[in-house]
Formats: C-alpha cells, sequence, structure tokens
C-alpha cells in the first residue's frame, strides 16, 4: 500500500481535483495538464502507469474505475490507518474493556522500546481530551481518526481522484487504455521547461 502511496501522490499530485468533462481527447487532456504532471509522466512513464494500473486493478472493477470506487478507495485508506493507530494503542487493553487507564499505558510502555514508548507518551496526552488520564473509545476514535488524516494527506486523496481527469469517452469511467491514450500524448508534448531559480 505505501509503494502505491508514493507512486500516485508523487505523479498524480499536481493533478489534484480539476474539472474534466470526460469528452475531450487525448491529446486535449495531455494539453491540459500541469507542466509538472506531464515532466513527471515524462521522465518515469513506467511508474506513473503503475501508479494508475494499481488504483483500477486494486479498487476498480471491469477493467476500469469510477468516481466512487476512488472514494470507497479513499475511504479504505483511511479506514487502514485508522486501524493501524487503534492497533497500537488497544495493545495496552489488558482488561478487553475498551478504555486505556494509566496503569495499562504504562504497562505497555514499560514493555516496549524507546521509539514506541516516545510515540505512545505523546499519543496518550494527545489523546485525552479530558485529561483524566484515561483513553475512552471515543477519544481513541478520535485521536485514530487525526492520525489517518496526518498520514492520509488531503494532497494524497487529491491524486487519487485526479485519476478522474483521464476519462476520454466521457462514460465516468477511466481504463488503462484512456490513461495510456493520455500517455502516448503526453509523450508527444515538448519537455517543460526548466523553472529558473533565482541566483
Amino acid at each position: 500500500m505505501a509503494i502505491f502511496r508514493m507512486a500516485v501522490v508523487f505523479i498524480l499530485l499536481p493533478v489534484l481535483v480539476q474539472a474534466q468533462d470526460g469528452n475531450g481527447s487525448a491529446e486535449a487532456i495531455a494539453a491540459g495538464l500541469p507542466a509538472a504532471v506531464v515532466k513527471r509522466m515524462q521522465v518515469s512513464p513506467d511508474r506513473a502507469e503503475e501508479a494508475v494500473v494499481m488504483l483500477i486493478a486494486g479498487s476498480g472493477s471491469g477493467g476500469s474505475i469510477s468516481a466512487d470506487q476512488i472514494d470507497t478507495a479513499v475511504s479504505l485508506r483511511l479506514a487502514d490507518a485508522r486501524a493501524s493507530v487503534l492497533a497500537r494503542l488497544l495493545a495496552a487493553d489488558l482488561d478487553n474493556d475498551g478504555t486505556l487507564g494509566a496503569d495499562e499505558l504504562a504497562a505497555l510502555a514499560s514493555s516496549s522500546g524507546a521509539r514506541n514508548r516516545g510515540w505512545l507518551a505523546v499519543a496518550a496526552s494527545r489523546a485525552d481530551r479530558n485529561r483524566d488520564g484515561a483513553l475512552d473509545p471515543g477519544e481513541l476514535r478520535q485521536f485514530a481518526a487525526a492520525e489517518a488524516e496526518q498520514d492520509v494527506p488531503d494532497r494524497e486523496i487529491a491524486a487519487m481522484r485526479g485519476v478522474m481527469r483521464f476519462d476520454t469517452d466521457g462514460d465516468e469511467r477511466v481504463t488503462l487504455a484512456e490513461y495510456r491514450a493520455v500517455m502516448a500524448a503526453v509523450a508527444d508534448l515538448p519537455a517543460p521547461e526548466q523553472e529558473k531559480t533565482g541566483g
């Protein structure tokens, strides 16, 4: 999942969620892409395609993907991030009551390595909204949701949704063939000029 996330963000981040009517030719879509996306697609075409293949194959159906399926992929990504945070904290739930007391957090900390002890101290402090020294289920859910938003930033979500920009036939689905047609058109574009830096 991490490789996919990095590939999507690397290649498609500047696309973000821009309006696309889906009736454009591959050439028109390619010409409308931001220079940064064109550059990344030209420099790393295999990596760019891999990101789209992984999204379509992983979350689409019938060889294509819709905006709704991308939204589901986003929701699954956020749920996975929340579950990861909760799993780390719930390892301290020694009595299985869904609440982490100070003694349970201390027990987990004492059996953890230095790095995890540090994370646990910060997490417990941030999650304990009512400052009673314990973490109740509501506090755990709120903390996990906030951590997931940090782990899955808006730019990653926007990059995933930006795949819909490659819908050339207006059917509100993107296929690998559509993406490849735009990629071929991008390959024919002149390389974007390098940004000049002041000196």
